[in-house]
């Protein structure tokens, strides 16, 4: 009986470490423990993601609880109806890869409490040196590269984050494939038939209003009407989307022609 008392003041200590133990690993906060353990896990993912003990909902990629949704990027691309709260907040998803590089195939940004994405379209393909290249156009591959390279930085930075129907034109050089210059052709979604199509590659252009539709009835992308060169022909090009001119040329009978358009 001796012994009781001995064994107690083991006991109480002890109890006492593993309350104290207890208090630091959790808070009660008159939550109920279903949702102390939700924010508990997602709070350990956090440290796990960024090596950073406090949330700050800011740094990590791990699962979002409540204190990560203001600022924070959506999981998936957003349809252009969701709304957003962070003016200005940039966001990217999906991933393109080519010459060793990745990046985002889409680009989302927050502006007047929309979501505004656009495609990237990072990667052209004349920018990689494909398998079958050799010394002889070493120089010329990685010239084109470059060039490249600098379009899409610049295509990037002039690409506005408004609900608009895009189509970028990009001019190569034939010989070398370098980039040798742009257009971005931007307007508002329009339902455009064939009538006013034509009117706009012809008034653009100088082709369209009697050249063949090579695009059918009803194109995707854009309407394309072709005039055959006997002496002079060319072709006029204009968005399905918007009802803008993106493109004209001329054609002789020899082949060669002129860019009328941009």
């Amino acid at each position: 009986m001796k012994s009781f008392p001995r064994l107690a003041s083991l006991v109480v200590p002890l109890l006492s470490l593993s309350l104290a133990v207890t208090a630091c690993n959790e808070e009660d906060d008159g939550d109920d423990a279903a949702a102390d353990v939700v924010n508990d896990v997602a709070d350990v993912a956090d440290v796990a993601d960024t090596g950073v003990v406090t949330d700050t909902g800011l740094a990590d990629t791990g699962p979002v609880d409540a204190s990560d949704a203001a600022g924070a990027c959506p999981a998936t691309t957003p349809d252009f109806s969701a709304g957003c709260s962070t003016e200005g907040l940039s966001c990217g998803f999906g991933q393109e890869c080519c010459c060793g590089q990745c990046y985002a195939s889409t680009s989302c940004t927050c502006s007047d409490g929309q979501w505004a994405c656009h495609a990237t379209d990072a990667c052209f393909i004349p920018a990689c040196p494909d398998a079958t290249d050799d010394a002889t156009d070493a120089d010329a591959d990685a010239d084109a590269s470059a060039a490249c390279e600098t379009a899409r930085d610049a295509l990037a930075g002039t690409l506005y984050a408004k609900q608009q129907a895009f189509s970028v034109i990009v001019r190569l050089d034939h010989d070398t494939r370098a980039v040798l210059g742009y257009a971005i052709v931007a307007g508002a979604y329009a339902h455009v038939d064939e009538s006013m199509a034509r009117a706009a590659a012809q008034s653009a252009t100088g082709f369209g209003s009697s050249g063949q539709n090579l695009a059918g009835a009803d194109p995707a992308d854009d309407w394309v009407f072709y005039e055959s060169p006997g002496d002079f022909g060319g072709v006029g090009v204009v968005s399905a989307h918007s009802g803008l001119a993106v493109f004209g040329g001329g054609i002789v009978w020899s082949g060669a022609g002129d860019i009328t358009h941009p």
